[in-house]
């Protein structure tokens, strides 16, 4: 299986590499020897920090659907000291951190602040947009728990999990400023396993030249039955960010061991939405019949919305799947160690990361949660650009920056081109309206290769959507409608798209897009369009 996935990562990457040469060919005619790209893979708007080289002071950017930005390193004496408005160019305080007088952490940006144990565990998360101040963590109770559990199913090692595990626990990243306080959570009670040990715990301050990120790093060992078992965990909070992120890296040797995080959150609901494929799906946060008990662990993809009418906490993930909620503590299965049918299962290093994203708005809509989860979920994409000093490009800027003078002896001006991307929805409905795939159709018609792409609606929501193409590309001589086999509709079964303005709604501003039509669409609802260009 190793060689199986190595051979599809080999691949993919092989195919990324061919897209961008290709791009960089249409918009760009050569590079600077010293230039670096970003491409932003997916169709929601995003704000990135960008910079030519991680010694480089970092600019932050707004990126449209599917664009990319060329950031040329070029030295200079002068600065500029004009910015075109061109390319969105954001301002933003520092992200602050600190030693308290009790020997935690405090993270600090502009919208929350968060006192962290040396163990990593959050003794308290404030979020100032709202009045008065809004504390997210459960009183007297610490966030970002991480419990190893005793995992031991009746038959299948590797498929089953079993409540009772919950019975059977030890936290191992609780800190002396936490270890009195009351365990206030509805779950089972705890009791220690037989592998309890004194972790050794080690964790450090550490932030970015130019204040824009502050890091915590704690490392815990010591803490399992084998001596091996240890964690690294980078808690980095960004300015200009409400988003407290969790960097794991695991060197996992357990055996019949399940490891996970939970977070009691001073939210009340009596459900859950979680994210799966192309949709949402809602769980009890209690256990008041048989049938909600059995509900204990629940599969999802990129995160986990708990949420009141007016605000609400999303728990967001890049690679794990199992969510559970028992009242208000919302909990992320991250590693087990089942030994049937493969004795070394999961053995060895583990890197994940997760992450807290208190919202004001209830529910996943209101929130942009899937907006959030789908940036989480896809790096910007970034590649080393070379040939000589002959740029061309569109939206041009210059941007003096001064950079530390322990690592680059002079500074330097940074020009950002920006290019946007083929396709986008409407600014008002990316959040909800994405567009999950564009590709050529699988057969020709009259010797043309058309395009095709698939839009899905994600959080349950209905509306009209205008669907922009970038102005650079022929406008497409027509738009149908197609099943999701790419075998185009009859006209009288079309449902989704339409070229005319609907009644009542007005175009907006679509900058440098040029509309193609719009797009009715319908709670998770998913819509294929051939685009011809004979």
């Amino acid at each position: 299986s190793n060689i199986m996935l190595s051979n599809v990562l080999t691949e993919g990457n092989n195919l990324t590499r061919t897209m961008m040469d290709a791009l960089q060919k249409t918009f760009v005619r050569q590079f600077s020897d010293k230039a670096c790209l970003y491409f932003n893979p997916i169709s929601c708007d995003r704000v990135e920090f960008v910079s030519y080289s991680p010694l480089d002071t970092p600019t932050r950017c707004a990126f449209d659907p599917f664009s990319f930005l060329l950031v040329h390193k070029l030295p200079s004496i002068k600065a500029a000291t004009e910015l075109n408005q061109d390319i969105p160019v954001e301002t933003c305080k520092k992200a602050i951190g600190r030693l308290t007088d009790k020997g935690d952490y405090c993270l600090e940006n502009e919208i929350i602040v968060v006192t962290i144990s040396s163990g990593g565990s959050i003794l308290s998360l404030v979020d100032k947009r709202v009045s008065p101040a809004r504390e997210i963590i459960q009183p007297g109770v610490a966030g970002n728990r991480l419990f190893l559990y005793d995992d031991v199913p009746f038959f299948w090692d590797a498929w089953d999990i079993f409540p009772y595990h919950l019975q059977r626990g030890t936290c191992i990243n609780a800190a002396v400023s936490e270890s009195d306080t009351q365990d206030m959570n509805p779950s089972p009670k705890k009791q220690r396993s037989d592998t309890d040990r004194s972790p050794q715990i080690h964790s450090y301050l550490s932030g970015s030249s130019s204040n824009d990120k502050i890091t915590l790093t704690v490392e815990l060992t010591k803490w399992g039955a084998h001596p091996m078992t240890s964690l690294q965990q980078h808690i980095s909070l960004s300015v200009n960010s409400s988003l407290l992120e969790f960097h794991t890296t695991v060197s996992w040797h357990e055996s019949h061991k399940l490891l996970k995080v939970e977070f009691p959150l001073a939210i009340r609901s009596h459900s859950v939405s979680y994210d799966i494929q192309s949709g949402l799906q809602e769980r009890p946060t209690h256990q008041n019949t048989p049938y909600d008990a059995a509900k204990f662990e629940v599969c999802g993809h990129k995160f986990a919305d708990l949420s009141e009418p007016d605000y609400g906490v999303a728990l967001l993930n890049d690679c794990k799947y199992g969510y559970s909620c028992r009242g208000s503590t919302l909990c992320l299965s991250l590693l087990r160690a089942p030994k049937a049918p493969d004795a070394d299962c999961d053995i060895g290093q583990h890197s994940f990361r997760y992450a807290l994203l208190p919202h004001v708005g209830g529910g996943v809509l209101a929130g942009n949660v899937v907006q959030a989860a789908t940036v989480f979920n896809n790096a910007l994409l970034t590649f080393q650009c070379g040939g000589n000093n002959d740029k061309e490009g569109n939206n041009i800027v210059d941007i003096g920056m001064d950079v530390d003078s322990d690592t680059v002896s002079d500074s330097v001006n940074v020009q950002l081109s920006r290019f946007e991307g083929l396709f986008a929805v409407g600014k008002k409905h990316r959040g909800v309206l994405l567009i999950d795939a564009i590709k050529l159709a699988e057969e020709e018609i009259d010797g043309y290769n058309d395009i095709i792409l698939r839009l899905v609606e994600t959080a349950g929501s209905r509306g009209i959507a205008v669907l922009l193409m970038n102005q650079c590309v022929l406008t497409p001589t027509a738009v149908v409608e197609c099943a999701m086999n790419e075998e185009i509709l009859p006209l009288d079964l079309w449902k989704y798209f339409q070229k005319d303005v609907p009644d009542g709604m007005t175009m907006e501003s679509c900058g440098n897009y040029t509309p193609i039509g719009f797009v009715k669409f319908e709670p998770f609802k998913i819509i294929t369009l051939r685009l011809s260009f004979n």
